[in-house]
């Protein structure tokens, strides 16, 4: 428990230096970079795409959401993660097209990504020991059971190795300097937000289902409806800050 609060605290204080330098860059004249202006824009469409979610406007979601990992990829210093940005624009685009039956396409984006940032880190020398990597694998047998008969159990089976991989990596003590602090939480945050991307499916395939069977003026018809929106919420921030901390403390 001590060890997991520290980390969050650590996540806490990259994520408060990394938005606390993005606006110095935008706000200071002498040191206004095309770098911070692409951090600022990301960080505004990022908060755009939990609003977008939590009012249910999928129009606007796409829209903001399209561009966030591009604005990343076009300031990766290492040239491996500006291929695994883009392949996770794609996986992410495919989510939104395609929630409750993922295709290929989508499924390889995300674990293309995420392959990516595990070569990162394992060339860093990243590679935890059996406790991070037992407690993954936990996880990732839970989500199997949770999605065994969902239509989403081979994207979660897939999709959840490669990032849970990522975390596993991430979570390595040996990596844990100032410099790159934010790296641990910011997987586990992308980890949330496979959780929470599986969950909206799975409210979402519920209430197709329930208007099939239910009148439109049944009052229970609505819950699933908020339930989503404020899983997809969640699951928007998580994703957004998740690669934001992630590429920062690569990046430095």
């Amino acid at each position: 428990m001590n060890d997991f609060l520290a980390r969050t605290e650590e996540g806490t204080a990259a994520l408060t230096r990394a938005v606390s330098e993005t606006f110095a860059d935008v706000t200071d004249p002498a040191r206004r970079t095309p770098q911070g202006w692409r951090r600022f824009a990301y960080l505004a469409l990022g908060e755009s795409t939990v609003w977008a979610r939590l009012f249910g406007w999928k129009k606007a979601h796409v829209a903001t959401s399209a561009p966030l990992l591009p604005l990343l990829a076009a300031e990766a210093q290492d040239p491996t993660l500006s291929p695994a940005l883009l392949a996770g624009a794609v996986g992410q685009a495919e989510k939104s097209r395609r929630l409750h039956r993922p295709s290929l396409l989508g499924v390889a984006g995300v674990s293309a990504s995420h392959a990516a940032y595990s070569w990162v880190l394992y060339r860093r020398g990243a590679r935890n020991d059996a406790r991070g990597w037992g407690l993954r694998a936990m996880a990732w047998a839970a989500a199997l059971l949770a999605t065994r008969k969902q239509p989403t159990r081979t994207a979660v089976a897939v999709g959840g190795a490669a990032v849970l991989t990522t975390s596993a990596l991430a979570g390595d003590p040996r990596l844990r300097t100032d410099a790159t602090k934010g790296l641990s939480h910011g997987a586990n945050l992308l980890v949330a937000a496979e959780g929470l991307t599986a969950l909206r499916a799975r409210l979402s395939f519920a209430e197709s289902q329930q208007k099939t069977r239910i009148l439109k003026k049944n009052k229970k018809q609505s819950k699933p409806t908020k339930s989503a929106r404020a899983v997809g919420a969640a699951e928007a921030g998580a994703f957004a800050l998740g690669h934001f901390l992630l590429v920062d403390a690569l990046t430095r």
